[in-house]
């Protein structure tokens, strides 16, 4: 029997409505009833009826009806309070609402439920996001074997040795870590450093190989500060900052990402005290905004939006082509300078 919105409806004991909205990612509705509906849908195996749009005149079929996000090893609560990943999955549902295209969420918690979430019949491709490195080995093959099946794309993140295998669209990060470098030079740091917060992920290496090229054409002996994991206790014991913030001249620290960016400006504003301005801070993401004592100069802004629509528009192109080799794209964006920190 085909699962239908009615079913959801009296499974959940909420009214149709409310489930047709959900699963259009509705902004009447609260995240945490979408989430709800979401994944009580997916579980039944609802699949939308095909949807039919016109092109030059001639009917042809939606190639993405349903699409699952799936988060690896991790919580709704830590996605949605996070910046970054809050930001990709609200520009994945704009997109989604676009194209007429339910989105679905998915935290499977180890590899049997993570399995069983990718060989869903009732989705027409997989958007993998967050946490990607935990992936173990024999995983990463089932993906490229779905992929043969139905679309499977890697969004702000790679596995490096799969990357030829699997579809994967992600922010140009060797360029974000060279440009954000050479900027905080030219702002006038003498020296420039690099905070090395997530040792082993592949974006974070990118950021950190463009550091590098940077240090390079400056003529500069690369500083790496490793704040792996960190929070402001762990920093207020860390020997190597605090000899930093005694080190005569400007520095630059190039952030791997603009949260520990911002977790490192406040353990310099609170022991730099009149002395802060000799510390100019580069984030990379773009998220969150600038606010109030923020002690970032810069952020790499990444076109977070563009990267969603793409992500969608990939996978769309992969189910009318799914013989086609995966392609790997790399999603621009631009430094913006913090008002409040121009001196």
């Amino acid at each position: 029997m085909r699962v239908t919105l009615e079913v959801i409806a009296e499974k959940i004991g909420i009214t149709k409505a409310t489930v047709s909205k959900a699963l259009r990612n509705s902004p009447e509705l609260n995240k945490e009833t979408i989430r709800r509906v979401q994944t009580i849908a997916l579980e039944l195996g609802y699949t939308p009826a095909p949807y039919k749009k016109r092109w030059d005149g001639c009917v042809v079929d939606n190639p993405l009806n349903t699409v699952n996000l799936v988060f690896y090893r991790q919580t709704p609560a830590f996605i949605h309070s996070n910046p970054f990943f809050s930001q990709v999955v609200e520009c994945l549902r704009l997109s989604a609402r676009s194209r007429t295209c339910t989105l679905l969420e998915s935290y499977p918690a180890d590899p049997d439920e993570f399995r069983k979430i990718l060989s869903a019949a009732n989705t027409d491709a997989t958007i993998l996001l967050s946490n990607i490195q935990a992936i173990e080995p024999e995983m990463a093959y089932r993906i490229i074997e779905i992929g043969s099946e139905k679309p499977v794309v890697l969004l702000a993140n790679y596995i490096p040795i799969l990357s030829d295998k699997l579809a994967c669209i992600r922010a140009d990060n060797f360029s974000a870590g060279y440009l954000m470098a050479l900027h905080l030079k030219n702002l006038g740091a003498d020296k420039i450093h690099f905070i090395e917060a997530f040792p082993g992920l592949a974006v974070s290496m990118d950021r950190h190989f463009g550091y590098l090229k940077a240090m390079y054409i400056l003529g500069q002996k690369p500083s790496i500060l490793h704040y792996p994991a960190t929070d402001e206790a762990t920093l207020q014991q860390d020997a190597q900052l605090k000899e930093l913030l005694r080190e005569p001249g400007k520095h630059g620290l190039v952030g791997d990402g603009d949260i520990e960016a911002l977790r490192i400006g406040r353990f310099i504003r609170e022991n730099c005290r009149g002395d802060e301005h000799r510390f100019f801070i580069g984030g990379i993401d773009g998220v969150p905004e600038f606010g109030p004592d923020d002690m970032r100069a810069a952020t790499f802004k990444i076109d977070i939006h563009g990267m969603a629509a793409r992500a969608l528009e990939m996978s769309a192109n992969m189910r009318v082509h799914l013989s086609a080799k995966p392609e790997q794209w790399l999603i621009g964006g631009s430094i913006c300078n913090n008002p409040a920190r121009q001196l």
